[in-house]
């Protein structure tokens, strides 16, 4: 009785996600908007506005950092954005106080926003020949007028020259306020203060390898490190819980947090809850009346990730399914996942090396890249209008979207959209530089 129960089960599930597939496959076809070109002058993204709506947030993805094609078109759609829909902050998935806070004092001249950038933004895109346009002219550009494309960062990992230069004493500042009494203790100059340089990737990673001993002191320590932090928060008034400073500052116990959990799907989850936080913040608190656009990996952006992949151990929280929990931000914020069919990808810096690029393979057969007309060289699907047509549709398909892999999950659950690039070019090291 039970397997005929399963058999029954089998002849209605598989038909029914078959035809489903099929509708959605239906759609891509015959609601597709492609575009011929994105470089060579400014396309007409009407139906990317149309998309996007009133939202407040527009999330850009990339399958991986290494895309430079991807760089270029997220750059056109930026400078559309800016120009015809008002948004004017950009936040990197990188050093968020370096970016955020740092952005606040540089100059407004073409050199000190170029060396700031390549100090304090990732090398992954400062570096890279297919960002030259966006961060060296564009942006510099745009200081010139009235409405600046302003640059932030969401990330909690440490990385900018700012921050080396300026946090520490920062942070200081923000104690001295308040004449704590964790501040004037010597626990706070001979161990919390020098132990935020222990942070740093440089100094925090080789640890990893000592012996265990050390390793234990080691983990000691951040633990030490987080309690005196989440001492020094209940005794700060609220009004100073606003600030950059105390941002920072929770972005450096959640890293030490993410460093103790190395190695464990723990230390993931503790990254991305805080950048979406510092999102939150950025959105909230420091730009309560601006639109932002944030640029980020696909993985981080993606929504809905606890229970839509096919494969459950890929099934985790991300930075977008962290912020997107709350259904204001949620009704607010437009995602964008990015997808290509074959090429070559490759980081700046590894191309810098001359390593030869990584191989795309090309989309499997019955791969959502291929419902797409290989004549075709970009283009865009949204899937949030597909789902308000078909509001039960839940099946599983093939997409490149998570690190160029053929992955089966429900992607019009992880993304509003989807831009297509039929060939991805890998990313180039700049040219020029020192």
């Amino acid at each position: 009785m039970f397997k005929l129960y399963s058999y029954l089960f089998l002849f209605f599930i598989i038909p029914s996600t078959g035809h489903a597939q099929n509708e959605l496959k239906k759609y891509v076809k015959s609601e597709i908007t492609q575009f011929s070109d994105v470089s060579t002058a400014t396309p007409d993204f009407l139906s990317i506005q149309k998309a996007i709506g009133n939202s407040r947030i527009v999330m850009l993805g990339e399958q991986s950092h290494g895309d430079g094609t991807t760089f270029q078109v997220k750059t056109e759609l930026i400078k559309y954005l800016h120009e015809q829909l008002g948004f004017n902050v950009l936040a990197f998935e990188s050093d968020f106080f370096a970016l955020t806070e740092g952005g606040e004092h540089i100059g407004k001249d073409r050199e000190s926003i170029a060396q700031f950038i390549k100090g304090n933004l990732y090398p992954l895109w400062s570096y890279s020949e297919e960002c030259r346009d966006l961060l060296y002219e564009y942006i510099p550009d745009t200081y010139q007028t009235a409405h600046p494309l302003l640059i932030a960062g969401i990330d909690n990992q440490m990385h900018g020259r700012y921050t080396a230069d300026s946090l520490k004493n920062s942070i200081d500042k923000l104690l001295a306020k308040n004449h704590l009494k964790y501040y004037e203790s010597e626990e706070y100059q001979v161990f919390f203060l020098p132990f935020i340089d222990k942070l740093w990737p440089l100094n925090y990673k080789p640890t990893r390898y000592l012996d265990s001993l050390a390793r234990t002191d080691f983990t000691k320590e951040l633990k030490e490190f987080q309690r005196a932090v989440k001492e020094i928060q209940t005794k700060l008034p609220d009004s100073l819980k606003l600030s950059a400073s105390y941002v920072a500052l929770d972005n450096l116990a959640e890293f030490a947090n993410e460093i103790a959990n190395q190695g464990k799907r723990l230390s993931h989850d503790i990254r991305e809850e805080q950048m979406a936080s510092n999102l939150k913040w950025l959105v909230q608190t420091k730009y309560p009346y601006e639109k932002i656009i944030v640029w980020a990996a696909n993985t981080h952006i993606m929504k809905n990730t606890q229970s839509s992949f096919k494969n459950p151990g890929l099934n985790t929280v991300t930075m977008g399914g962290y912020f997107t929990s709350d259904s204001t931000l949620s009704s607010q914020t437009y995602v964008l996942g990015f997808t290509s069919n074959y090429g070559k990808t490759q980081t700046a810096l590894k191309a810098s090396q001359n390593t030869p690029p990584l191989l795309i393979r090309k989309s499997r057969k019955y791969g959502f890249e291929n419902w797409i007309d290989k004549e075709i060289k970009y283009a865009f699907i949204d899937f949030q209008a597909f789902k308000r047509k078909n509001p039960l549709f839940m099946s599983y398909f093939k997409l490149k979207a998570r690190g160029h892999s053929n992955m089966a999950a429900r992607w019009t659950e992880l993304f509003d959209g989807i831009f297509y690039i039929r060939e991805m070019h890998p990313s180039h090291f700049l040219k020029n530089s020192n």
